[in-house]
C-alpha cells in the first residue's frame, strides 16, 4: 500500500506543512510592529489575531464604514500566479454574493502592493479547533454545529461553488453557538498540480474541478482529493463527515506518523467504529457519518442538502425524546409501586404510542416535497390569487382579515395607479374595493373584519380613509402635508377595541384616534426618509409590545420593547437584513423575512432567547406578508407573496421589422450590448426569482449568430464592449452596500482586471421593465484608450478618467459642493470632450430640483443646458456640435418624453421635440446619431418605435399583443439597422401557508 501512494508523499507533506496549521486561531504575539497602526487601503491594523499557511489574519478597523474586520493578508508564494490569482478572485467573489448567515462575509478583496488581502466581517468566538482541544463535544451541540455547517455548504453547492477544506480551523463558533464557515476559494489558491498513479484523471487543472490536483488539508482530504481527481460537492460532505466524526469521539478518524500514512488511512482504511468513543451515540447519527465518510463518492449523500436533512431529523428526535423524558419525571410526593397489571398496561400503551411515533416519523421523512417548496413546519402552500404586473413600481401590500376569512390586496392595475381587491380565502371571485385613482396603497383590517382602513396617495397628497370592506363610501380621516406626497405612509395595525389605528410615517410609529382625528407620535427615532431605514413596526396581539427593525453595529435586526417607552430587546443577530416582522398569536414568537441564497425566506424567532428558526426552504421567494389564526380550525396561517421573472433577448430589424429570439431559457437573460463588428452580443443572466432584486448578482455571457452562449464572468453587470471588440468591459459590486467597480475581461474568459478601485456611481434601474436608468454608467474614448466615469472621493463626487490599465486616474469635473451628484459621462465624437448630467441633492426654494448637462473640455466644466425637470443624456450628435438629452420626470412609466438638442458651442435656444407615451428610461440614439429608438405604451401595449431625432415620422416595428409584457433595454446594432431588446413580464402571487404543526 505504501508503494502505491509513494508518487503522493511530497504532495502530501508540502500541503501538511501548512494547511495544518492554524489559519484563524489567536496567537500569542499581541502585536505586528511593521503592520500594526499601519494603514491598507482604508483599513487601519489594530492588532494580529492568527497566523497560519494561509498567511497571516489582523483586527482591522474600516475607516470609511466605522466597523471592525478581519483582515487576510495571503502569502506572495501564492499570490505571484497571475492566473491562479484570477482564478482564486472569481471564485472568492462568487462566495461572497452567497448571502448565508452561515458563510462569513466578504466585504473586499484587492492587493496592496504586492500583498493580496481579504476583508471580512469580523467574527467575536473561537474556532472549531480550539474548542476540540477542550475535549468531545456534546452529541446535540455537535449536531448543532454539523447542521449549520451543511447548511452552509447547501447554499455554496446551489451556487455551484465547492469549499475543498472543511476541517476544524475553517469553522468559527460564536458565543451564542452561531456558526460561520470562512475561507471560500482560499482552497484553490493552494491547488498543486500531483501525478497520481491512482488517477486516470489529466493532470490539467480545470476551472471547475480541477482534476489532477492534490487539494486539501491532509487529515481532512476527500479519496478523491487525495488521488487528485476531480472534486464536487460529495467531498465536501466527506471533509464534513470528517469534521463531525471529530467532534463526536474526540479524534480524526484518518491518523498516522506521516502524511503519506494519513493518505493510505483515507483510501484504505475504515476508521473505528463511533460507538467505541460514544457509547450513547444514536444508531441513526452513526449511520449518518458512516455514510458520509463512504470512500465511493457514488454511495455517500448525493446532496448537502440530504445530509442537512437527516441531521435536522436527528436533532428533532432527540429534542422529541428528551420532552418525552421530562414529561416522564416522577412528581415530588411519590405514588404508590403500580400492580403488575398496570405495569404491563403501561407499558403495552408506551410500546404503541412509540410505534405510532416511529410510522409517523419515517412517513414524515420520506414524504415528497415539491423541489423549492420543502416546508419545515406548515402544510404545502395554497395560492389565493396571481396576476401579471403592470409597469411602475410595484408597491403592493396585502392583509388577512381578522376571521380569516378574506384577504385584502392592492395591484397596479394601470401604470403606477392602484386598485384595492377584496377575495375570499376559499372563494375565486374577487371583489374590486375602490378605483384605480390611488398610489402608494398600504392596508389595514378593522378587528371586526367589516371595514378597510388604507393609506394612500391622491393628486400628490397622501391621506388615510376608511371605506367598507367590500366597498362604498370613502371616508377621509386625515391628510398630510403636500411636502410629505412623496414619502409612504404604512398602515400598522388596528386596536381590538377599535378606537385606534398605528401607522409608520418618517421611520417612527403613530396612533391616530378615529373618534377625534387626532394624532399622537408613539417613538422617538431619528427622522430619516430612505426606505431601507423603515421601522417595519408591528404591534403584538396584546397591543402592549412592538417589534420593528434597527440599524446597529453594521447590521440590521429586529428588536422589541414596550409600546409605551422602555429598553429594547434585541430578538435577532445576524447579518442578514431582517423585516417584516409580523407577531404570532401566541405573543411569544414572531415570524419575519430574511434573505437565503438570494431567496426571500421565512424565519420564526422566540422572545425566550432561542435560535431563530428557519421556516420556509428551497428556492422559491416567501415575502411575509400577514399571520392570521382566524377561521374554522383557528390554525395559524401565513400569507405571502412571491414574483418571479421573466426576460428574454429579441433582435427586430429596421427594415423587413422581422423580430426574432435571440436568448432565452430558464434564466433570465437581459441587458443587451453588441460587439463592434455586430457579430457577437454580450448580456447579464440571472437565475433568482426576482430578477430586478439580484441585478448586481448576475453573470455575463458572450453569444455569437454561429455558436452556443458562453459563461464570460461569473458575479458582473452591464457588460459593455470595448472597441477592439475582444474584451468586455462591467461591473463587480464587492459587498453589499459598496460602489462597484470597474472590471475588463477577455472574451476567451482571460485576463480579467479590476481598473477602477474607488468605486462607480450608478443611478437606479426600475422595477419592470427593468430598464437601465441612463444611458452609460461608465463609456470609452472612440479610440478605446480612456475610460470615464463617476465616483466619489473625500465626499465629493466627480467625474473621472482613467486609462484602459487603470493607471492614470484624474478628476476631471474638480466639483468642490458635497450636495452634487453627477451620472453619465459620455466622450464627444472626437474624443476631446465629455458631457455628464448633474444635480444637486437638495429642495429648491420651490420644492422641485434643477438638473444640469455639462460639458468638461481641458479640465474646465461648462453648463450648456438646465432644466427643473429630469434628464437623461443620451449622446452626441454625428458632428459633436450637440448633445441630445430625454427629459421626464415619471422614469419609470410610460409618458409624454420631451427630446432636447442643446448645442455645446454657442449659446443657441434648444430644440425640443416630443415623443408620446415612451419610458423616457428605454430611449436610445442611433450610432450615427440620426435615429431614435424607444418604447412607447400605446393602447396599452409596449412596442418598440424608431424616429428621426426631431421626433417626426415615428415607425412602429413591434406587434406585442400582451398588455402585461414589456419591452426594453434597447441597443443598437452598430450598423443601424437592427435593434436588440428585452422581453420581460413578471408574475405575482398571493399564497398561504397553512396548519402551523
Amino acid at each position: 500500500l505504501r508503494a502505491e501512494v509513494e508518487s503522493l508523499i511530497s504532495a502530501a507533506e508540502e500541503l501538511g506543512s501548512f494547511l495544518d496549521s492554524p489559519v484563524y486561531e489567536p496567537t500569542v504575539e499581541t502585536s505586528t510592529p511593521s503592520l500594526v497602526g499601519q494603514s491598507i487601503g482604508r483599513y487601519l491594523v489594530i492588532s494580529l489575531l492568527g497566523r497560519g499557511g494561509m498567511g497571516e489574519v489582523y483586527l482591522a478597523r474600516d475607516t470609511q464604514l466605522d466597523r471592525k474586520l478581519a483582515l487576510k493578508l495571503l502569502p506572495e508564494q501564492y499570490t505571484a500566479d497571475e492566473i491562479r490569482v484570477r482564478r482564486f478572485i472569481l471564485e472568492a467573489r462568487a462566495a461572497s454574493s452567497l448571502n448565508h448567515p452561515n458563510i462569513i462575509t466578504i466585504h473586499e478583496i484587492g492587493h496592496f502592493g504586492p500583498v493580496h488581502f481579504i476583508a471580512t466581517e469580523f467574527v467575536e468566538g473561537e474556532t472549531l479547533r480550539h474548542r476540540l482541544s477542550r475535549g468531545p463535544i456534546a452529541i446535540e451541540d455537535a449536531l448543532d454545529i454539523a447542521i449549520q455547517i451543511a447548511s452552509a455548504l447547501a447554499a455554496a453547492h446551489a451556487a455551484g461553488i465547492v469549499h475543498r477544506d472543511i476541517k476544524p480551523e475553517n469553522i468559527m463558533v460564536r458565543p451564542d453557538g452561531y456558526v460561520k464557515v470562512l475561507d471560500f476559494g482560499l482552497a484553490k489558491l493552494t491547488e498543486r498540480p500531483a501525478v497520481s498513479p491512482l488517477s486516470d484523471a489529466p493532470t490539467a487543472a480545470g476551472v471547475n474541478t480541477d482534476p489532477g490536483t492534490v487539494m486539501g488539508t491532509t487529515r481532512y482530504m476527500s479519496p478523491e482529493q487525495a488521488r487528485g481527481q476531480d472534486v464536487d460537492a460529495r467531498s465536501d460532505i466527506f471533509n464534513l463527515g470528517i469534521v463531525l466524526y471529530e467532534m463526536l469521539a474526540g479524534s480524526v478518524p484518518f491518523s498516522g506518523d506521516t502524511p503519506a500514512d494519513v493518505v493510505a488511512a483515507i483510501l484504505k482504511t475504515d476508521p473505528p467504529p463511533l460507538g467505541d468513543s460514544a457509547p450513547e451515540l444514536p444508531s441513526d447519527l452513526e449511520r449518518i457519518v458512516s455514510k458520509a465518510l463512504s470512500k465511493d463518492k457514488a454511495t455517500r449523500f448525493e446532496t448537502s442538502e440530504e445530509i442537512l436533512a437527516e441531521l435536522e431529523a436527528v436533532k428533532g428526535r432527540l429534542e422529541f425524546e428528551a420532552k418525552l423524558d421530562q414529561s416522564e419525571k416522577p412528581k415530588t410526593v411519590p405514588a404508590p409501586p403500580p400492580t403488575l397489571w398496570q405495569t404491563l398496561s403501561q407499558r403495552r400503551t408506551i410500546l404503541s404510542v412509540l410505534v405510532i411515533l416511529l410510522v409517523a416519523f419515517v412517513a414524515l421523512i420520506i414524504r415528497p416535497h415539491p423541489k423549492g417548496d420543502s416546508l419545515a413546519l406548515f402544510d404545502d402552500p395554497e395560492r389565493l390569487a396571481a396576476w401579471k404586473s403592470s409597469p411602475g413600481p410595484d408597491s403592493i401590500d396585502y392583509r388577512s382579515s381578522p376571521d380569516g376569512k378574506m384577504i385584502a390586496y392592492s395591484s397596479t392595475e394601470n401604470g403606477m395607479k392602484e386598485a384595492i381587491f377584496v377575495k375570499q380565502i376559499r372563494g375565486d371571485n374577487e371583489i374590486r374595493v375602490t378605483g384605480n385613482e390611488w398610489q402608494k396603497v398600504s392596508l389595514v383590517w378593522s378587528p371586526d373584519s367589516q371595514q378597510l382602513a388604507f393609506a394612500a396617495m391622491r393628486e400628490g397628497q397622501f391621506g388615510i380613509y376608511l371605506c367598507p370592506s367590500l366597498g362604498g363610501t370613502k371616508t377621509l380621516l386625515t391628510m398630510f402635508g403636500e411636502r410629505d406626497a412623496p414619502l409612504n405612509i404604512w398602515l400598522k395595525h388596528w386596536s381590538k377595541d377599535g378606537s385606534t389605528i398605528f401607522y409608520e410615517f418618517d421611520a417612527n410609529l403613530f396612533a391616530l384616534d378615529i373618534a377625534s382625528r387626532q394624532t399622537s407620535k408613539l417613538t422617538d427615532f431619528p427622522s430619516s426618509r430612505e426606505a431601507r431605514d423603515m421601522k417595519d413596526f408591528s404591534i403584538s396581539p396584546n397591543e402592549d409590545l412592538v417589534v420593528y427593525r434597527d440599524r446597529k453595529d453594521g447590521q440590521v435586526d429586529l428588536w422589541v420593547t414596550p409600546i409605551g417607552g422602555g429598553d429594547p430587546v434585541r430578538l435577532t443577530n445576524d447579518p442578514e437584513d431582517n423585516s417584516s416582522p409580523r407577531w404570532h398569536p401566541d405573543g411569544e414568537r414572531i415570524f419575519y423575512n430574511t434573505s437565503r441564497r438570494g431567496h426571500a425566506h421565512i424565519n420564526l424567532a422566540y422572545r425566550d432567547g432561542r435560535r431563530p428558526v428557519q421556516v420556509t426552504r428551497g428556492e422559491g421567494d416567501y415575502r411575509l406578508m400577514d399571520v392570521t389564526s382566524g377561521g374554522t380550525n383557528d390554525r395559524t396561517k401565513i400569507v405571502y407573496s412571491s414574483e418571479r421573472d421573466e426576460s428574454d433577448i429579441m433582435r427586430v430589424s429596421l427594415d423587413t421589422r422581422e423580430d426574432v429570439e435571440v436568448a432565452s431559457g430558464l434564466e433570465a437573460e437581459f441587458w443587451t450590448d453588441v460587439s463592434p463588428d455586430g457579430n457577437t452580443i454580450a448580456f447579464q443572466t440571472n437565475s433568482a426569482p426576482t430578477v430586478s432584486k439580484a441585478i448586481y448578482n448576475s453573470n455575463i455571457v458572450v453569444k455569437s449568430s454561429t455558436n452556443v452562449p458562453e459563461t464570460l464572468v461569473l458575479n458582473g453587470y452591464d457588460p459593455r464592449w470595448l472597441p477592439d471588440g475582444h474584451r468586455v468591459l462591467f461591473l463587480r459590486t464587492a459587498a453589499l452596500g459598496q460602489l462597484p467597480n470597474l472590471w475588463a475581461a477577455g472574451t476567451l474568459g482571460k485576463d480579467e482586471k479590476q481598473i477602477t478601485d474607488n468605486g462607480v456611481l450608478l443611478d437606479r434601474y426600475f422595477k419592470m421593465p427593468f430598464n437601465r436608468a441612463q444611458t452609460r454608467d461608465f463609456t470609452c474614448s472612440p479610440d478605446g484608450k480612456q475610460i470615464a466615469y463617476c465616483t466619489r472621493t473625500s465626499g465629493l463626487w466627480n467625474v473621472w478618467t482613467t486609462s484602459i490599465d487603470g493607471s492614470g486616474e484624474r478628476n476631471i469635473s474638480n466639483n468642490s459642493d458635497p450636495h452634487l451628484r453627477c451620472v453619465c459621462p459620455l466622450w464627444s465624437p472626437d474624443g476631446n470632450r465629455i458631457a455628464y448630467t448633474w444635480w444637486l441633492d437638495t429642495v429648491s426654494d420651490d420644492g422641485g430640483k434643477i438638473y444640469y448637462v455639462s460639458v468638461v473640455e481641458d479640465n474646465r466644466a461648462r453648463t450648456v443646458f438646465e432644466r427643473p425637470a429630469a434628464l437623461r443624456l443620451l449622446g452626441w450628435s454625428h458632428s459633436g456640435r450637440e448633445v441630445l438629452i430625454a427629459s421626464n420626470n415619471n422614469k419609470s412609466t410610460p409618458g409624454a418624453v420631451d427630446i432636447i438638442r442643446a448645442s455645446t458651442v454657442v449659446n443657441i435656444e434648444p430644440k425640443i421635440s416630443r415623443l408620446e407615451s415612451a419610458y423616457a428610461m428605454s430611449v436610445q440614439l442611433s450610432p450615427d446619431g440620426k435615429m431614435l429608438a424607444f418604447t412607447s405604451r400605446k393602447d396599452g401595449k409596449d412596442n418598440i418605435w424608431v424616429c428621426p431625432t426631431n421626433g417626426r415620422e415615428a415607425k412602429k416595428l413591434t406587434e406585442n399583443s400582451d398588455p402585461k409584457r414589456y419591452l426594453g433595454s434597447l441597443a443598437w446594432s452598430p450598423d443601424g439597422k437592427s435593434i436588440y431588446y428585452d422581453r420581460q413580464s413578471r408574475w405575482n402571487t398571493i399564497s398561504t401557508l397553512n396548519n402551523l404543526h
